[in-house]
């Protein structure tokens, strides 16, 4: 299978590279990147909502139905 791989060095100094492919030969290079870059905010924006609600995979915890109500009760004990 052919992947178009991307190696991104930044400017500024920092030492490490950045690498991203795709199985797509035919994809741009910054296509790529800011494919990468799109995903990446949804990702974050995922993480920081279930952390702020309290909401966990199954397979990092407990789900939210079970977490929701001592969450959202101020009196609810179990």
């Amino acid at each position: 299978m052919p992947i178009r791989w991307v190696l991104v060095v930044n400017a500024e100094g920092d030492p490490d590279p950045a690498a991203f492919f795709c199985t797509c030969p035919a994809c741009q290079p910054l296509s790529i990147v800011t494919a990468f870059v799109r995903r990446w905010n949804v990702e974050v924006t995922f993480e920081e909502s279930r952390r702020h609600l309290g909401i966990e995979t199954q397979r990092r915890g407990p789900t939210w139905p079970s977490l929701a109500p001592r969450r959202s009760c101020s009196g609810y004990s179990r």
